[in-house]
């Protein structure tokens, strides 16, 4: 079953950017509706049941794809395969909620505020497991997962506009994002027979599962604490406003994030066949490929995001949420390092089973973004959050490529990525300049985008960049 990986990250790129275009058209009408307290309680709680999903999910996904790719021709494998996994997926998912109603029980009184939103959010641990979203991964079917994506979000936009009216629906708007994230398991569920025959099983092969298992589960847990103690400490030491106003800036950052990196969640499994079938050559050319091409395109918008970063908080959320344009800023330096760091996990560092290379990376940045959150967000508060998650972003990408370096044959900087240097600092020049003028925001912001984008295609076409010139043969079927 051979898969074209341009056409997976295309069709991966077309799921992000419908997730995108929800986030665009139902979050500014979210966010000045139920405003920043109460989005702050979403956010909160939303954060809280993650660290139960992480214990659900235990780093399933990768190692079910990694291993689940090499064997996906072999039926009768594959589904023996899937159905231990999936048997330990439930076995989390249990302890998970088990975990979740101590930790309730014990800090009963701080949490019994937020406890319908949890129960809400909660229900999404359960639709994940059960939606084996890894099964569709292993047999790279992104375009099933595309048009599914693609329907709920539609269904998702048409209930928050028909049902959330006033501050006090973020309830409903919870019940929403349920549908909207966990709809589509639900699909999973039914559409999976397609693949294999789904069913708990009573021998599951432990030893070999266990460890590659537990190493990534570690590595997600600790993924989250850096990602999210930010947000958890700024409940903590903050108010609720504050918490709002910051996953505003946080969610720009967010979908930016995703968009860029759709083109590498789908590399795992070409990776994984490519190294298994000992294809170095050609899994080295795929790897400097989509490098390239994923710095062509992150530096210059990077630059965009962080010169016009007060005009998208105020299309995205309005002037309630204008004190976090400093956090957006430095949240936006973050995304080439973490682009990088993804980059490296996933198309290196997990198809050669470097697992404990992996937790190593994730417990030292945890440890550190923790410890600085601890001592920044007292003191600059949203301000200090986001400047820890560069920190601890940077702090993954550099072990990425130094744990990286010995088993690929790829260069990270090239004449390709200085000449995309280059444009990208003319790109903000070209956004400055036009803020200067005062405009509407809004005319500000496609004004300067029009113009620096097309100033930044000029001048790669004229440094004859490679990754240019490699997409114009692609459009033109060359």
């Amino acid at each position: 079953m051979k898969k074209s990986v341009g056409r997976n990250a295309i069709l991966n790129v077309v799921r992000q950017v419908s997730t995108i275009v929800f986030s665009v058209i139902s979050f500014p009408y979210i966010s000045r509706v139920i405003q920043p307290d109460n989005y702050g309680k979403i956010s909160f709680s939303t954060t809280f049941v993650s660290y139960f999903s992480l214990i659900a999910a235990m780093g399933i996904s990768n190692y079910a794809i990694r291993e689940g790719a090499k064997i996906r021709d072999d039926k009768g494998r594959l589904n023996k395969f899937v159905n231990e996994i999936f048997t330990i997926n439930i076995i989390s998912t249990i302890f998970a909620y088990f975990l979740l109603l101590i930790t309730l029980f014990l800090w009963w009184q701080g949490l019994k505020i937020y406890f319908l939103l949890i129960f809400i959010q909660s229900l999404l641990i359960f639709v994940t497991t059960i939606g084996v979203e890894w099964v569709y991964g292993i047999y790279e079917d992104y375009y099933y997962i595309t048009v599914r994506n693609v329907v709920v979000q539609l269904i998702s936009i048409v209930l928050i506009f028909l049902l959330i009216r006033s501050r006090n629906d973020y309830i409903m708007y919870a019940v929403i994002l349920l549908v909207a994230s966990g709809g589509g398991y639900i699909f999973n569920f039914v559409h999976v027979s397609k693949y294999v025959t789904l069913k708990i099983v009573k021998k599951i092969n432990l030893r070999k599962h266990l460890k590659p298992i537990l190493f990534l589960f570690a590595s997600s847990l600790l993924i989250s604490i850096y990602v999210s103690s930010d947000i958890t400490l700024l409940g903590v030491f903050g108010t609720n406003k504050e918490v709002g106003v910051y996953t505003v800036s946080v969610k720009i950052y967010t979908i930016m994030k995703q968009f860029l990196n759709a083109v590498v969640a789908v590399i795992l499994p070409s990776a994984s066949h490519l190294i298994g079938n000992k294809l170095f050559k050609k899994y080295n050319i795929l790897l400097d490929n989509i490098l390239q091409t994923i710095i062509f395109f992150a530096i210059p918008l990077t630059a965009l995001l962080i010169v016009n970063s007060k005009n998208i908080i105020l299309l995205i959320s309005g002037t309630d949420y204008l004190s976090g344009v400093m956090a957006l800023r430095i949240l936006s330096l973050a995304t080439v390092p973490s682009l990088i760091a993804s980059f490296f996990v996933t198309t290196v560092l997990l198809p050669y089973n470097k697992e404990e290379k992996i937790f190593i990376i994730t417990i030292a940045s945890a440890i550190f973004n923790v410890l600085l959150n601890l001592f920044m967000i007292p003191i600059w508060g949203i301000n200090g959050a986001a400047f820890t998650t560069f920190m601890a972003e940077t702090l993954v990408a550099f072990f990425s490529v130094i744990y990286s370096r010995r088993l690929i044959t790829i260069k990270l900087v090239s004449l390709s990525t200085l000449q995309v240097i280059t444009g990208s600092f003319i790109v903000g020049f070209i956004c400055y300049v036009t803020n200067l003028f005062n405009l509407y925001y809004l005319y500000s912001l496609i004004l300067s985008s029009t113009i620096s984008i097309c100033v930044y295609l000029i001048i790669m076409k004229i440094l004859r960049n490679s990754v240019f010139h490699a997409i114009l043969k692609k459009i033109k079927g060359e």
